[in-house]
């Protein structure tokens, strides 16, 4: 906690160095006022081999994860995942790409007191992609992958969540009915296929 002090313009100046969110508030006693987030220099991007790792332990088992973040050369270890799941130069660039787009939208439109993509707006979005239908209320969100009113479509339902500091905080509804279709979903990418490509 600190203390900002006005001017006799009654503005101040202050730069945010620190990484995290700043909750401004003109009155202790309440937990109204402004909330700003600070996150890495780049964001939404993601351009270091840190923040390019973070993300895969979506696609990973944990046994991987964590051998590619002991490992010394983290980009060398990203690369050669991509690699892999890929088969080939050409493709592995096409899945990084693709991946990491979805990395910088979730970023750009999920954020909240956490980057965008890990959210779980964030993490249904970088598995499947752009739902094909979004319905939205003041109090929900329910994305459908495929057509609407098929009973074989994908339906995803995120509960607004009550945070004093942002009002872009959503829950995913989870189901053991979404077990399946997701354990597909992630093989599908590390069998070289970009899952719900559009």
């Amino acid at each position: 906690l600190f203390t900002l002090q006005l001017d006799e313009k009654d503005t101040a100046g202050i730069v945010f160095k620190k990484q995290g969110f700043y909750h401004i508030q003109a009155d202790t006693n309440t937990k109204d006022g402004l909330t700003l987030f600070r996150f890495y220099d780049e964001f939404p991007n993601v351009k270091t081999p840190e923040q390019l790792l973070k993300p895969l332990r979506y696609l990973t088992t944990k046994q991987e994860y964590d051998a590619m973040s002991s490992n010394k050369n983290l980009k060398a270890a990203v690369d050669s995942f991509w690699l892999s799941i890929g088969g080939s130069t050409d493709r592995g660039r096409e899945l990084v790409k693709k991946f990491y787009n979805r990395v910088q939208n979730s970023n750009t439109y999920f954020s909240s007191y956490l980057e965008g993509w890990k959210t779980d707006r964030g993490l249904i979005y970088l598995i499947y992609g752009p739902p094909n239908v979004v319905y939205k209320n003041t109090d929900s969100e329910n994305w459908v992958y495929g057509v609407e009113n098929n009973p074989n479509s994908l339906t995803f339902p995120f509960i607004k969540v009550i945070n004093p500091f942002t009002d872009k905080d959503y829950r995913l509804d989870r189901s053991q009915l979404f077990k399946t279709s997701w354990y597909n979903s992630v093989e599908a990418w590390r069998q070289g296929k970009i899952y719900s490509e559009k």
